[in-house]
C-alpha cells in the first residue's frame, strides 16, 4: 500500500501498546503474588490497572478496546491534557512499583515458591520430572 504513519501517530500507537504492556505485567505480578498470599500486592496492581483503563476510556471512549489503533493510524487524536494524565500516571505507577518491590522482597512465601525457579536455576532429575511433567520448571530443565 505504501502508507507511512505520521510520527505523531506512530508515537501514539507505541504509547497505547506500552500502556497495555504495563497493564498485563501488573496483572501477572498481582496474580502471582496473590497465589502466595500477598493480597496487598494484588490490590496495588489492580489499582494501577484501573488507572490504565481510565486512561483508555479517556483516549478511546471505551475501557477496553482493540480497535483504536488500526491499519493506517488511529481513529482520532488524543484528547487535550491526555499527555499530562499519562505523565502523572507514570509517576504514580513508579511509586507503586517501588512499594510492590518492598512487599515482595521481604515476603518469604514468595521467595520460597519462586526463589528456586528465579535464582538457583536447579535442574530436575528425570524420575522426579515425570511426577512434575506439566510443571514449567520441568520443561525448562
Amino acid at each position: 500500500m505504501g502508507w507511512t504513519l505520521p510520527p505523531r501517530g506512530q508515537a501514539l500507537r507505541v504509547l497505547c501498546c506500552e500502556l497495555a504492556r504495563i497493564s498485563s505485567h501488573m496483572l501477572g505480578v498481582g496474580v502471582c503474588a496473590m497465589d502466595v498470599g500477598a493480597m496487598t500486592v494484588f490490590l496495588y496492581t489492580f489499582t494501577e490497572r484501573e488507572k490504565i483503563y481510565n486512561m483508555c476510556e479517556q483516549l478511546t471512549g471505551a475501557r477496553f478496546t482493540t480497535s483504536y489503533t488500526r491499519v493506517g493510524g488511529q481513529l482520532r487524536d488524543m484528547p487535550p491534557g491526555f499527555d499530562a494524565t499519562v505523565r502523572k500516571f507514570l509517576g504514580e505507577c513508579s511509586t507503586a512499583i517501588d512499594e510492590i518491590a518492598k512487599l515482595l522482597d521481604k515476603n518469604k512465601n514468595f521467595h520460597r515458591s519462586h526463589g528456586q525457579c528465579w535464582s538457583d536455576h536447579q535442574r530436575i532429575c528425570h524420575r522426579l520430572g515425570h511426577d512434575w511433567a506439566k510443571s514449567p520448571r520441568f520443561r525448562s530443565s
